[in-house]
């Protein structure tokens, strides 16, 4: 057992010969930096040694001493032997998510999605400059695989493009874009599809009516009018050097000066999937149902 070899290294130390080494229990070191599991880190070690494992006592007087660094040094180094760090499944796995409404005045009202995740190697995150492949926004489409020339909306007219959808809601919202400041095609309205790779967090809302759940799509409910769903992104969230087990817990805020309005007193429940810079998707998990007034806190 780690703990019996290393007093037994202990007592052969010329410095700690007037100590008795008391371990308050035998439970294993574990070094937690960022949420993410580190060895090499002494400081933070040392923190953790000191703070729930060991007391060294005078044998002449009771009180707490201070120990030479070399000494602290060979502890972290002994006992970082000891501890396995956990073994999680590439994929990312999330659980107990829960749900808060926040209404502060002259500002959107504020769902906060809260829930806990676990991933085998930490790369969990991405940063909103990220916009390369995998992680880009859209796909625009050529005319032909040797053409440079991109789709647009007039090729509609012409077979064997005849099949794109019709320039009307929701298509005019999802499939295609004026505003899309490439070069060259400032008077063109092009064909795309989203890429779903460019979030890392998608949340589903779904209402509750007559006892039956159906899905609330903000980019299709507001009809005639486009709209935003909360998909996002959740920032890189630790070393991604270190390719480290990483657990925690992770809050995610969606704002809008339109879910009384909307929802009122309705019966509702979120859905939350994230993926991992591999594009590892996680298992699907989903609020306790929930109405706001219910769920709402001061700020």
């Amino acid at each position: 057992m780690c703990t019996s070899d290393l007093i037994k290294h202990l007592r052969k130390l010329k410095h700690f010969h007037q100590f008795i080494v008391i371990f308050i229990s035998s439970y294993q070191a574990k070094v937690q930096m960022n949420k993410s599991y580190f060895y090499s880190d002494i400081h933070n070690a040392i923190k953790a040694l000191i703070g729930r494992e060991l007391m060294l006592i005078f044998k002449s007087s009771i009180k707490i001493i201070k120990v030479i660094p070399f000494i602290l040094f060979f502890l972290v180094q002994f006992l970082a032997r000891c501890y396995s760090p956990p073994e999680f499944p590439f994929e990312p796995a999330i659980q107990k998510a829960e749900v808060i409404f926040k209404q502060v005045e002259n500002r959107p009202d504020s769902l906060i999605l809260t829930f806990e995740f676990q991933d085998g190697d930490g790369d969990l995150g991405l940063n909103a400059d990220e916009n390369y492949e995998p992680y880009h926004d859209v796909w625009y489409f050529r005319k032909y695989l040797d053409d440079t020339l991109l789709l647009t909306y007039s090729d509609r007219f012409t077979p064997p493009w005849d099949t794109l959808p019709p320039y009307e809601f929701p298509y005019l919202c999802q499939n295609y874009s004026i505003y899309h400041g490439l070069e060259g095609y400032e008077e063109d309205t092009l064909y795309f599809q989203r890429n779903p790779d460019h979030w890392n967090i998608t949340v589903k809302y779904f209402v509750r009516k007559n006892g039956i759940y159906s899905e609330f799509d903000w980019e299709t409910a507001l009809d005639p009018l486009c709209s935003d769903s909360f998909n996002g992104r959740f920032p890189i969230l630790s070393d991604q050097s270190s390719n480290s087990p990483l657990e925690g817990k992770l809050r995610y805020g969606m704002t809008s000066t339109g879910f009384t309005l909307i929802f009122r007193n309705d019966t509702m429940k979120l859905q939350v999937r994230i993926k991992d810079r591999a594009l590892h998707a996680s298992n699907i998990i989903e609020t306790p149902d929930f109405v706001l007034k219910n769920i709402r806190i001061e700020d």
